[in-house]
């Protein structure tokens, strides 16, 4: 493509998309680690939400999920990432009990979650570029130095920032 003083050579504009694609949870949040981390939790902050939930209404079932650990300003929470049923990305609010017996998860709204299929490792890449455009819903991404995507009925797009 030929050189326009108006636009980005190519190889130039798909650099700057690649490197706005997190790599990893801690990737996600480019500023200072000191004032904010995003980590997958580990099994024994697994086990100290343990708790018997007796099954209610669930409100959707999550499939390839993995508990998140997000800390802000020392303030730490755990939220459970995951598609829904419909492949909808979804993120909860924190994590109030966990009862692994009966693969049910309940939020501090109040919310009941059924666990499907889990999800192995780090998120992969659609959910990490998700979890910045709700950072950005939240209204913490531009602070906390997310990349700013949005999502379209195209898909996710890179909105330059």
């Amino acid at each position: 493509m030929a050189s326009n003083s108006n636009f980005l050579p190519d190889d130039r504009l798909a650099q700057i998309i690649e490197d706005a694609i997190p790599k990893s949870l801690a990737d996600v949040i480019r500023l200072p680690r000191d004032m904010a981390s995003l980590t997958l939790v580990n099994e024994k902050s697994l086990m100290d939400l343990y708790k018997e939930i007796q099954y209610r209404d669930v409100y959707k079932t999550m499939n390839q999920w993995r508990f998140i650990r997000f800390t802000m300003f020392g303030r730490t929470e755990i939220n459970l990432l995951g598609l829904n049923e419909r492949g909808v990305l979804r993120i909860t609010s924190a994590v109030r009990g966990i009862d692994l017996n009966r693969w049910l998860v309940t939020t501090n709204s109040g919310t009941q979650y059924m666990l499907g299929i889990p999800g192995e490792g780090e998120p992969p890449k659609d959910m990490l570029i998700g979890l910045s455009v709700f950072l950005h819903g939240f209204g913490y991404g531009k602070m906390l130095g997310v990349p700013r995507w949005r999502y379209t009925s195209m898909g996710y797009v890179f909105d330059g920032e």
